[in-house]
């Protein structure tokens, strides 16, 4: 969003009808300004950068979801939010969601300290009650190396375009990508200078159809 003022909030508003989820980078929210940003229908989960302006990350999910925050992460340069979705319709599997923002040239600590944060947190999820979760995470990773996490998890990384300029910056990791229809690339927000990304559920079942073969001795 790079600061999430009332031009881009009136947008923002506009494309919530089409949506259940919206998330934000670079949301520049404040515990004093986020009051200003509530969207009917929806309920917002945010996690401020600490001690220093910009930065920051948001949550919208619509109320008649259910949604649990499970963890925030901050430190100077660095923030991400972890939600749970339970669907009302046992069928289907909970939806854990993430939304990272790592902002550029930070040094080689400092990279290591946020892949340390994602490693820990998803290898968390996945062996502990939450692991029959589907995972979607996203946010702007400018040029943190993210190759571990579809190494060491069964993530996909699904963006297939440039976000900003001719650089894909902007990704979406999910755990099971096929359950998902090809990212669609939006127009930028107002004078933002990134790509918004459009990620819709495909019409494929919630549940492998495996089938089971008996064999004689």
């Amino acid at each position: 969003m790079r600061s999430l003022n009332s031009d881009k909030f009136e947008e923002l508003k506009l494309l919530s009808s089409k949506y259940d989820f919206i998330l934000l980078t670079e949301s520049w929210l404040t515990k004093a300004k986020e009051k200003l940003y509530e969207i009917e229908d929806f309920n917002i989960h945010y996690t401020h950068r600490v001690n220093r302006k910009g930065g920051g990350v948001a949550i919208y999910a619509r109320n008649e979801f259910s949604c649990k925050i499970l963890q925030r992460y901050t430190n100077q340069h660095v923030s991400a939010c972890w939600v749970l979705h339970r669907p009302t319709n046992s069928n289907y599997n909970p939806v854990l969601i993430g939304v990272v923002y790592h902002p550029p040239n930070l040094s080689k600590c400092m990279k290591e300290e946020t892949m340390d944060h994602l490693v820990s947190s998803i290898a968390e999820f996945l062996t502990t009650r939450h692991r029959s979760s589907r995972f979607i995470i996203c946010g702007d990773f400018n040029d943190l190396d993210t190759r571990n996490i579809s190494v060491l998890f069964p993530l996909k990384q699904i963006v297939s375009f440039a976000t900003r300029e001719s650089n894909t910056l902007d990704f979406v990791f999910a755990v099971i990508a096929e359950y998902y229809d090809n990212c669609t690339k939006l127009a930028p927000m107002s004078t933002n200078d990134h790509y918004a990304i459009s990620l819709n559920p495909s019409d494929c079942k919630n549940t492998p159809n495996y089938h089971t073969i008996k064999k004689g001795k």
